[in-house]
C-alpha cells in the first residue's frame, strides 16, 4: 500500500513539474524565461536541456539587458545560485562575467536522485543589479 501511494505522489509531482516546465516557455532544447516587462534591468535564462541525469551537465546562459533594453557591456558580474543539490560551475563565488551581454555557466546534477523515486525539480537563479530570473529543470533518475 506504501508503494502505491508514493508512485502516485511521484507521478503527481512529475506532472506538477512538467507543467511548471512548459508554463516557463519550453523551447526545441532547454527552457528559457521571457523577458519581463518594465524599465530597469533584465535577465533572460536559458538552459540547454529540459532534464538533467545524475552527474549530468546543463548550460546556462543569462542574457542580461540595461535601460532602454540594451545588452549590459563586457565583463559585468552576474550572480547565479540552485536551489537544490548539484554544483555550478564557471562562476567564481557565484559570478560570472558578460560577453556581449551575456553569462554563461554549467550546473552539474546531483550524483543521485534518490530523494524521490523518479525526478525533482531543480531552480537555476540568476540576479544582477534588483534583476532575478530562474528556470527550473527536472532531475531524473538514470532509470527514466
Amino acid at each position: 500500500m506504501l508503494k502505491a501511494f508514493r508512485t502516485i505522489i511521484t507521478a503527481v509531482f512529475g506532472f506538477i513539474c512538467i507543467s511548471i516546465l512548459i508554463g516557463c516557455g519550453e523551447t526545441d532544447n532547454g527552457v528559457s524565461t521571457d523577458l519581463p516587462n518594465g524599465s530597469g534591468y533584465k535577465i533572460s535564462l536559458k538552459s540547454s536541456e529540459t532534464f538533467i541525469k545524475p552527474k549530468g551537465s546543463v548550460m546556462i546562459h543569462a542574457t542580461v539587458y540595461g535601460p532602454g533594453d540594451v545588452l549590459v557591456k563586457d565583463d559585468e558580474e552576474v550572480y547565479f545560485s540552485c536551489d537544490s543539490e548539484g554544483t555550478i560551475e564557471g562562476a567564481s563565488e557565484g559570478k560570472a562575467k558578460t560577453l556581449s551581454g551575456v553569462a554563461t555557466v554549467v550546473y552539474k546534477g546531483p550524483d543521485s536522485v534518490e530523494k524521490l523515486p523518479v525526478s525533482m525539480a531543480v531552480r537555476i537563479f540568476a540576479s544582477y543589479r534588483g534583476a532575478v530570473s530562474s528556470v527550473e529543470l527536472v532531475a531524473v533518475s538514470e532509470s527514466f
